[in-house]
């Protein structure tokens, strides 16, 4: 029988910065599903969950002695999961393999899930949304080069406008599809959609 299964929070937690290793289990075991909860609902693919959530507990466990928490284990705990999202975001808006790697494990997490086709749906909806913000012309520039996979040159003849408008409608284009995005999803799901739709 776990000993400390009754206690409080704050006592189980004075036991395990003693060094009781059973009073950090009991901690892990009370809160592990809520931290798995919200690091998924971030990031969306378990394995890198798992991987965050290790890194968090074994962080806890190794910092046992020197932890100060003032306010509920549990809001301490989902602050340092929150911490730990936002440095994998740090790595990921930089590595580009790191990227490829995780929208290839969140495209299979798709194709596997039994509610792929309301996910995909979503993302469908939500790209089309973002186009919809889009000018006119700045829409048709862009369903002509990225849908279509026209260059510059011919966009620019078929519209009567330079290449260099059709470049500027481009850029702008893009912006304001990551800007629309990037407030309405997480990083991981932006990074999909731009690679699904817009690239």
């Amino acid at each position: 029988m776990n000993p400390y299964e009754s206690h409080t929070d704050q006592t189980v937690l004075l036991a395990m910065q003693e060094g009781e290793q059973v009073a950090f289990a009991e901690l892990y075991n009370r809160y592990h599903q809520q931290a798995y909860g919200y690091v998924f609902s971030q990031v969306k693919i378990p394995t890198i969950t798992e991987d965050i959530l290790h890194d968090v507990f074994m962080k806890l466990w190794e910092d046992r002695s020197k932890i100060s928490i003032q306010h509920q284990f549990k809001s301490y705990l989902l602050r340092s999961c929150h911490n730990k999202v936002i440095d994998f975001y740090r790595q990921l808006a930089k590595d580009r393999k790191l990227q490829e790697n995780l929208l290839y494990q969140y495209e299979q997490e798709l194709e596997h899930s039994p509610n792929s086709k309301q996910e995909l749906q979503k993302l469908d909806a939500l790209a089309e949304e973002a186009l919809s913000t889009l000018s006119p012309q700045r829409r048709k520039v862009f369903e002509l080069c990225r849908r279509q996979g026209k260059t510059y040159n011919q966009v620019a003849e078929e519209l009567g406008i330079s290449p260099q408008t059709v470049k500027e409608h481009m850029a702008n284009a893009l912006s304001s599809l990551r800007g629309f995005l990037h407030k309405r999803t997480d990083l991981v799901t932006l990074l999909l959609l731009l690679k699904k739709y817009f690239d």
